[in-house]
């Protein structure tokens, strides 16, 4: 699955989780997993966050935050692919 994102990524697919989500036929929650993992890894960087958001936000980060489950600020994150 990994793979999968990676490779809709590299082909100039749109870089949100929802889009991509939608695109591959998978949850939303496994591909922001999915697009955690590619940013630890080095392949992915947050390239833009629509409302302006503190630089404290981000998929990352987020997790522990309290408001995660009622949160709109991931599904306005685009990612670019990573000079590696």
């Amino acid at each position: 699955m990994m793979s999968d994102v990676l490779n809709y990524l590299k082909k100039g697919g749109e870089a949100r989780i929802s889009t991509i989500a939608r695109k591959l036929s998978m949850e939303e929650g496994t591909v922001e997993m999915i697009m955690d993992q590619l940013i630890k890894l080095g392949y992915l960087e947050i390239m833009q966050q629509d409302n302006q958001i503190e630089d404290a936000c981000s998929p990352v980060k987020c997790k522990g935050c309290i408001k995660n489950s009622n949160c709109s600020t991931l599904l306005n994150v685009k990612y670019k692919l990573a000079k590696k």
